[in-house]
């Protein structure tokens, strides 16, 4: 999977590290459909993580001012849901309801801790 960042003069809540983290943290089975991953400041729908099944193209769009842990697990679990959403093969382009969001809550609350314990070591 190619990773590429659109613009370095914007801070990104996750870098192309990270995401290379989480890839290695989760099985291979949430990436596998994915051919690109795009770190943007634009997306092509209404959510920071967004999927074009016909390209295999994802992109996250997550400017930040200043990093923080906060900001960091934040980011995590959109591309955690994301990810499983790609799986699921759920449709892209429109805002997840909040109670949607929930039914990701077992999958992040097993993936996010480990996903940080790996960022720590790096």
């Amino acid at each position: 999977m190619k990773i590429l960042v659109y613009n370095f003069k914007d801070q990104f809540a996750l870098s192309r590290k990270q995401i290379e983290i989480i890839r290695n943290v989760l099985p291979n089975e949430y990436f596998a459909q994915i051919q690109e991953f795009h770190i943007t400041t634009e997306s092509p729908g209404q959510e920071r993580f967004e999927f074009v099944y016909e390209s295999k193209i994802a992109y996250f769009e997550y400017k930040v001012f200043q990093k923080s842990i906060e900001t960091t697990e934040d980011a995590i679990k959109h591309v955690l849901i994301g990810l499983c959403r790609i799986k699921q093969k759920d449709k892209f382009g429109h805002f997840i309801k909040e109670r949607d969001k929930e039914s990701y809550n077992a999958f992040i609350q097993k993936w996010l801790p480990k996903c940080l314990k790996e960022f720590e070591k790096n």
